[in-house]
């Protein structure tokens, strides 16, 4: 075994009204997705809110613990914010929320190590700075194998105009 260091996760406290909470949780039970209508079912967190919240009047308040996955999962069924109330009002703040917490997370464990799959990373200044550095090299290499013949040709050509898309994207 091998011993790495300490990772963080990052919590927040936030205090809702009630009115919100119910709000939150109308629109979790009418979204398309089910993991969004999971969170105002039994079980879920939306649901233990509302629970918390049953015997206040609308204007009252109660503190709660955001954790990453809960905000992103609250991001996603605020998408459909507009078509449950008419407005977007909540998701800008909880969009707000994600990246501050982000922000956070980076600050107590330093900067995140490259993912595959489906986690999403926004790349730092530093790295688009080593990413433009590092272009002509990536784009020399790529040229010259796409110029031969071979099934290896074809991959690099593809691979090159990948590099190009994302380039256009990213810088």
């Amino acid at each position: 075994m091998r011993f790495d260091g300490y990772r963080y996760e990052v919590e927040a406290r936030l205090t809702l009204t009630k009115a919100e909470v119910n709000e939150l949780r109308e629109m979790a039970a009418a979204h398309y997705d089910g993991k969004c209508k999971a969170e105002a079912a039994q079980g879920g967190f939306l649901y233990g809110w509302s629970m918390r919240a049953a015997d206040l009047e609308d204007d009252q308040t109660i503190d709660v613990i955001v954790t990453w996955a809960m905000a992103d999962r609250l991001c996603k069924i605020l998408e459909m914010e507009h078509v449950h109330t008419g407005r977007m009002v909540h998701r800008v703040p909880w969009m707000q929320l994600l990246n501050e917490m982000r922000d956070e997370f980076r600050g107590a464990n330093g900067p995140s190590p490259r993912v595959t799959g489906d986690a999403k990373k926004r790349a730092t200044p530093e790295e688009l700075a080593a990413l433009a550095g590092d272009r002509a090299a990536v784009v020399s290499t790529l040229q010259m194998l796409s110029s031969e013949g071979d099934g290896k040709g074809q991959a690099a050509r593809q691979a090159m105009e990948a590099f190009e898309r994302i380039n256009r994207r990213v810088l």
